[in-house]
């Protein structure tokens, strides 16, 4: 049988390494730039650490890598609570692990990567939270923009608190209007239909 235009089309992209590479980056799900902080989040190692009031759990502590140090907040120690310092479950290794580090960095660039790769199943109202705690304006529009920020009142309410408690003013004038932005388009769309 003579081979076909499609099968001579199908050969010679399988045979193109530059294209084969492209495809190849994603067969995890994953770009590939992302690939070495997946790994990365694969090696860190956990501890628990038993609390005096947890009873049943114990909490789970993250052992960063040294590259971490360079951020203010891992200066002194490595191992951290998930929980308090990346908003990650508590008890559990949690696989948003990658997204929340990146968001503690204040990386936009990988968050928005991270967000494309795994959306929802990733993008939750802690990863808002974190992003406000630590004031990152530019991952909280972002989050704004691409209509990932929080649904609900209360969700809304526990982000303006918590820019306030840490004094961000900026952040919490964001909140603010990306709230008032959000009950305006829901009006708007309501309206329409």
């Amino acid at each position: 049988m003579a081979p076909t235009a499609a099968t001579c089309i199908f050969s010679r992209i399988l045979t193109d390494q530059g294209l084969m590479r492209c495809i190849m980056a994603y067969q995890n799900g994953f770009y590939m730039e992302l690939l070495p902080r997946l790994v990365e989040w694969q090696t860190i190692a956990t501890e628990s650490a038993a609390m005096v009031f947890v009873q049943s759990n114990r909490f789970i502590q993250y052992k960063l890598p040294d590259r971490y140090r360079d951020l203010p907040y891992f200066r002194e120690n490595l191992l951290i609570f998930g929980s308090y310092s990346l908003f990650l479950h508590p008890f559990r290794r949690d696989d948003r692990f990658p997204l929340h580090i990146a968001i503690f960095e204040g990386d936009l660039r990988v968050v928005e990567r991270f967000v494309r790769c795994k959306g929802f199943a990733w993008m939750t109202n802690d990863a808002f939270n974190l992003a406000v705690r630590m004031g990152h304006e530019s991952i909280i529009q972002y989050f704004c923009n691409e209509k990932l920020a929080p649904t609900t009142s209360e969700a809304w309410k526990q982000a303006i608190a918590l820019a306030t408690a840490y004094e961000r003013k900026a952040v919490a004038a964001l909140l603010n209007t990306a709230r008032v932005n959000q009950r305006q388009a829901k009006r708007k769309a309501r309206c329409i239909y």
